[in-house]
């Protein structure tokens, strides 16, 4: 699927449940994740080489990975790209990932907590 915003989001796993809500923009979720650079696929970070899941409100992150998320039921999988402007844009975050760069994630929605806290 390919979004508006440039975002795309391959599905690799989809819920067994498909009546399943979908999370918000504010909403918390908990995810497994692995981000890396698309020039080189070079990972820069990895909940799942941790082995912990990572938990955080979707409008705290860049905007693709929030995006992305959005359109996942827990226990989907996806492989999202998305371009720079959707990730850290111009400023990158440097020494890691460079300014410009368009990422790639592979993000597992595990829960989410809605917004009457269920």
């Amino acid at each position: 699927m390919v979004l508006a915003s440039g975002v795309t989001a391959q599905f690799t796993q989809r819920a067994t449940n498909e009546g399943l809500l979908k999370p918000g923009p504010t909403t918390e979720v908990r995810v497994h994740y692995e981000g890396s650079l698309v020039s080189d696929g070079s990972v820069f970070d990895s909940s799942f080489e941790r082995g912990e899941p990572a938990d955080f409100a979707l409008n705290q992150v860049v905007p693709g990975f929030s995006e992305a998320i959005q359109q996942m039921r827990p226990g989907d999988e996806v492989i999202a790209t998305f371009p720079p402007a959707m990730g850290y844009g111009a400023a990158g975050r440097p020494p890691v990932i460079p300014p410009n760069s368009a990422l790639r994630f592979r993000i597992l929605l595990i829960s989410f907590r809605g917004a009457d806290g269920a």
